[in-house]
């Protein structure tokens, strides 16, 4: 019989391919069950906080654990996340992606630098648009 050797994540699978294969049934089986197990929780904690505020505030009635349930995959839908990126990157854009904006008039603006520029001019720029703007205040008054 062969030994293969095999890696998911951190972990190293050594031995015979059904091994491998029962570590795998393994993995997903654990992955099923807390998977169903957050499902519980997050259900069991949307009614509660439905059925504990919802009719005291806006005097609506109270949920059942299925529509508690179905509440929150509702909420996922319409404010969750639905970026295909899955990095860590904060603004949800690939490493080297460019950000460009373009204006009506089609004059494209690279806001790439606009880190280092406000580095470099932040402080003076926004200090004399400060005054200009004061000024212009004055003008008025």
């Amino acid at each position: 019989m062969r030994i293969f050797n095999a890696r998911i994540n951190r972990h190293n699978l050594k031995g015979s391919p059904l091994r491998k294969v029962m570590v795998i049934i393994g993995f997903v089986l654990l992955g099923l069950v807390t998977v169903t197990a957050l499902a519980a929780i997050f259900g069991l904690a949307v009614q509660w906080l439905w059925n504990t505020l919802m009719p005291e505030v806006f005097n609506l009635p109270e949920v059942s654990y299925w529509q508690a349930v179905g509440l929150f995959v509702l909420a996922h839908i319409l404010f969750g996340s639905h970026s295909s990126y899955s990095g860590n990157n904060r603004s949800g854009h690939s490493r080297g992606e460019k950000h460009v904006h373009i204006n009506d008039d089609g004059q494209h603006h690279n806001y790439d630098s606009l880190g280092a520029f406000w580095k470099e001019y932040g402080r003076e720029a926004f200090n004399e648009w400060l005054s200009r703007n004061e000024s212009t205040e004055q003008k008025e008054t």
